[in-house]
C-alpha cells in the first residue's frame, strides 16, 4: 500500500462518524472503525462490510417497513446519479435503550472513469437542532 493511500486510509479511520465508502452499484469498498463498531453494537457482530452492498441493505430496510431507508435509497442514488452533488437526511432509529436521531450525510465523487459515494451516519441524539426528514445541498 502505498503511503499516500495509507495517509488517506488513516484519515478516514480516525472520523469519528459511521463512514463507508461505496461503489456507484452499492457495493461497499471501505467501512472505518466507528462504522464497524457501531454494527457491532447493534448486532452485525463481525461483519465483513467489504462483502455487502449499502445499497441491498437500505433496500432491505425498505421492505421491512422502515420508510426512512427508502429516502436514504433516493438520496443515496441521487448523489451517485450525479444529478445533486450532496444529500442529507436526519432519521430517527430506535436503539436498545431509547430512540435516537442520526443524520446520514452522503456526496460522490469520480475516479478514473468509476464513481463513488461516501456515506456519513453522525448520532446527533444530543445535538440542539429541529429533526427534518430531508434536505439537499
Amino acid at each position: 500500500m502505498s503511503r499516500h493511500l495509507r495517509f488517506l486510509e488513516t484519515t478516514l479511520e480516525a472520523i469519528p462518524e459511521h463512514a463507508v465508502l461505496i461503489n456507484e452499484d452499492g457495493s461497499i469498498r471501505f467501512a472505518n472503525r466507528a462504522w464497524v463498531a457501531f454494527g457491532q453494537e447493534n448486532g452485525a457482530g463481525d461483519a465483513d462490510w467489504t462483502a455487502k452492498n449499502y445499497l441491498d441493505i437500505c433496500d432491505q430496510a425498505a421492505n421491512e417497513g422502515w420508510s426512512e431507508a427508502e429516502h436514504a435509497l433516493e438520496a443515496i442514488r441521487s448523489v451517485l446519479a450525479d444529478e445533486q452533488r450532496l444529500a442529507s437526511l436526519d432519521y430517527p432509529r430506535q436503539g436498545p435503550d431509547r430512540e435516537r436521531w442520526f443524520r446520514m450525510i452522503t456526496s460522490s465523487f469520480e475516479d478514473d472513469g468509476t464513481r463513488y459515494a461516501v456515506v456519513l451516519h453522525r448520532d446527533i441524539t444530543n445535538v440542539e437542532t429541529t429533526h427534518s426528514q430531508t434536505s439537499a445541498a
